[in-house]
């Protein structure tokens, strides 16, 4: 019985010593290296992969950067921060930019929406905005929330089935104006802390 207890933990540590081999030949035949500023820029990104500045993601802007096919200001979580860091790493000077957030080009709510029959398809703006006559305007918001669910930062609510920004939350990502269906959210130079915008998206002409 004890030999056999010996011979089992013998064989476990021959296998675990040859795994251990295996394992370190493998991370030396197929070990990708990773030059040391481009891990740089990997490291000063936020990591939220919120696909703002226009690629797939944290380390794909990082490589766009690191082959000069991106600039150092296009992170909208990391903001001004991020940029300059990017700009440090880079040896690039870094000029002064406008933010940009998004404005709901809609300002009817449920109360204020004419023609507006009962719906009892999928409940969301993309399901809905299929279907003929689901509301009388054709460009108002359709009040189901696909922004609010794609919003990672918790900036959009609806409020009586209408999107509302929260800008002390927003980073400018653009996740809601990618998700709306009508295109009702556009993103705006943000030139002022108070600006003045029609909260419309119709493309009729008004009545004279």
């Amino acid at each position: 019985m004890f030999i056999t207890i010996i011979l089992a933990v013998c064989v476990m540590l021959a296998l675990g010593g040859a795994f251990a081999v295996l394992l370190g030949w493998a991370n030396v035949r197929w070990h990708v290296h990773v030059p040391p500023q481009l891990q740089q820029l990997t490291d000063a990104m936020p990591g939220a992969n919120c696909g703002g500045c226009g690629f797939v993601g944290c380390s794909e802007y990082a490589e766009a950067v690191f082959h000069g096919q991106a600039g150092p200001d296009k992170c909208p979580v990391g903001g001004a921060a991020v940029a300059e860091r990017i700009a440090e790493i880079m040896g690039l000077e870094l000029a002064e930019g406008v933010p940009s957030r998004p404005v709901v080009l809609c300002g009817a709510d449920f109360d204020a929406r004419l023609k507006r029959p009962a719906y009892r398809g999928e409940q969301t703006c993309a399901a809905a905005n299929m279907v003929a006559g689901v509301q009388g305007c054709t460009c108002g918001c359709l009040g189901f929330g696909d922004c609010v669910t794609v919003c990672k930062f918790d900036a959009i609510e609806m409020v009586n089935g209408l999107a509302v920004v929260n800008y002390e939350k927003c980073v400018g990502c653009a996740a809601c104006v990618r998700a709306c269906p009508r295109n009702i959210i556009s993103m705006v130079l943000f030139k002022a802390e108070r600006m003045t915008v029609v909260a419309c998206s119709t493309k009729t002409p008004a009545r004279s």
